[in-house]
């Protein structure tokens, strides 16, 4: 029986979005060095998968097991963080 999930309030969102920021931000120099130009998927802190397109990494076994809604991707691109969070808070 398939467990159904209470979607997160905008609140919880963003906390969970700031966290997957947060935590790219820290893998960014690694991702650089071995990913440059492919996309990474986070829920939170975790990191779920690494792949050459955003829906690719964002339809992954892993990222599978939570709702798209929870699941942030970034490109790993040097600076591509600061510009990703100027789009945000616009």
């Amino acid at each position: 029986m398939e467990e159904s999930r209470v979607p997160l309030d905008r609140e919880s969102l963003r906390i969970l979005f700031e966290a997957a920021r947060r935590q790219f931000s820290k893998d960014l120099p690694d991702l650089l060095e071995s990913n440059k130009g492919r996309w990474v998927a986070y829920h939170g802190e975790q990191q779920l998968s690494v792949d050459y397109s955003e829906f690719e990494a964002a339809k992954s076994k892993a990222a599978a097991e939570f709702p798209r809604e929870e699941v942030r991707s970034f490109w790993i691109m040097t600076g591509e963080d600061l510009i990703v969070e100027e789009a945000d808070a616009a």
